[in-house]
């Protein structure tokens, strides 16, 4: 609690927000002029549910986009895609981060530790393809270099 009493007080102090609302959910944005200048949303702290209305806005992750995660069901990045459905642009989306190992079909992850202890990345066909991407790392490259490689 300590952490989100700072971040309120410096919410306060630099006056970009009156309040921090924690688990608020977003349904709607107002556009104008092509900015967007609200969004629209409910804040589940009570029942009933209290309407509000957010003038700026953070998300808290994409991990429930992908198969396998091991993420909150929350972390949907479903104001991303409401925004844009408003027809905003979305930026550095290249640095959205996903784990590149799990079990296919299963939807868990496998820890990267297992490729230091021997384990092999292989593509739909069974074939080590890491070789052709990173040729002296194979299956021992970072996150970044497999995650390319799995979508080239």
């Amino acid at each position: 609690m300590d952490i989100i009493r700072s971040i309120n007080s410096a919410c306060f102090l630099h006056r970009m927000f009156r309040t921090l609302l924690i688990n608020a959910y977003l349904f709607s944005t107002r556009l104008s002029g092509g900015n967007c200048t609200q969004h629209g949303g409910w804040y589940p702290s009570s029942f009933p549910f209290n309407k509000c209305y957010f003038s700026n806005r953070t998300q808290h992750g994409y991990g429930r986009g992908y198969f396998s995660a091991i993420s909150p069901h929350t972390c949907t990045s479903d104001d991303n895609a409401m925004v844009a459905r408003a027809g905003l642009p979305l930026q550095d989306l290249e640095f959205v981060q996903f784990h590149p190992t799990g079990i296919y079909g299963a939807g868990c992850l496998i820890t990267e530790g297992s490729r230091g202890e021997g384990g092999i990345l292989r593509n739909s066909k069974a074939e080590r393809f890491m070789e052709r991407y990173a040729p002296t790392a194979n299956d021992l490259a970072s996150r970044d270099v497999v995650s390319r490689s799995m979508t080239n």
